[in-house]
């Protein structure tokens, strides 16, 4: 299961999410959540959790793509898990009534991006200003594996 655009409100809102009875857990090396460890009672037993805490910065939509505020889990032989969704404000108060939040009930394998060269053999490129903006312009004379967007 992955829990998607765990975020806050860009003020003093953090969304939160806690899962219970899971086997592992995995977040990207370039996260923006927190992650402590947690207990609660399920079923009258104490069962570890795991909690994700966003940061305060505000992400529009709910994306697959937006790895840095998402938390993957994986659940192996359990015939029940819980989660918990909210948000913190500390002392402060926040006016968001409203929060979108979204689990993904399917694995969604997602590793460290390398970082690496484009497979492309640039020819020329220019740069110009154009108002306050730059117009970017560029040949290529080989491309490998590129796939348009």
């Amino acid at each position: 299961m992955t829990a998607l655009d765990i975020d806050g409100d860009n003020n003093s809102l953090r969304e939160m999410v806690s899962f219970y009875n899971a086997t592992t857990y995995t977040v990207e090396s370039n996260t923006q959540l927190t992650s402590q460890q947690v207990t609660a009672t399920v079923f009258g037993q104490q069962t570890l959790g795991r909690e994700f805490t966003a940061p305060l910065t505000s992400y529009a939509g709910i994306s697959p793509t937006e790895t840095r505020v998402m938390a993957s889990l994986r659940f192996t032989n359990k015939s029940f898990f819980r989660v918990r969704i909210g948000g913190k404000t500390g002392n402060q108060t926040s006016s968001e009534a409203e929060r979108q939040n979204s689990l993904w009930f399917r694995g969604l394998d997602f590793t460290t991006p390398v970082e690496s060269t484009l497979p492309v053999k640039l020819s020329s490129f220019t740069a110009t200003l154009n108002q306050g903006n730059a117009d970017l312009k560029w040949v290529t004379s080989m491309e490998k594996k590129c796939e348009p967007f």
